[in-house]
């Protein structure tokens, strides 16, 4: 699909597979360097290597560290997150988009 965000496994130069990650629109209400917990209580561990980016009014992305959303957590209330499974299925983030 066109704009999907996916999850690739390489082995060398070739692809071994492609996984689609399930977007969602959610408020974040803490956040330390191992999971993320959301507004309605949900609790979803972070991948280890977690790819924060930053999305500006002009709709640029900057790839920031996981620090920045620890610290300044108040500063994005429109964030997407990007899972692989659900939480209750152990489900974890890949991709954090701050707006």
């Amino acid at each position: 699909n066109k704009g999907a965000v996916v999850k690739t496994a390489l082995s060398g130069n070739r692809i071994q597979y492609l996984f689609r990650l399930q977007p969602q629109k959610v408020s974040i209400k803490s956040c330390d360097f191992t999971s993320i917990t959301l507004s309605n209580g949900e609790r979803y561990m972070l991948s280890e290597d977690v790819t924060v980016y930053k999305v500006t009014s002009n709709s640029t992305y900057t790839i920031l560290p996981i620090s920045e959303l620890y610290e300044n957590l108040d500063d994005y209330s429109y964030n997407t997150i990007y899972t692989d499974d659900t939480a209750s299925s152990g489900g974890r983030v890949r991709v954090i988009v701050l707006r």
